[in-house]
């Protein structure tokens, strides 16, 4: 299913491309620096998707 059905396909598609970016680049930082801590980040991820 969808999350946004109400939204043009562009903005799905970008917010999407912006979400992988994000978890990308938040694994680029635990593999530098694997004592991160992750929870905070993923707790606010988790809240953005969930609106």
């Amino acid at each position: 299913g969808q999350l946004r059905p109400d939204w043009p396909a562009e903005r799905r598609e970008g917010t999407a491309m912006l979400f992988t970016a994000v978890l990308d680049g938040l694994l680029l930082q635990l593999i530098l620096d694997p004592d991160l801590p992750t929870g905070p980040a993923l707790h606010a991820t988790e809240a953005l998707v969930a609106e």
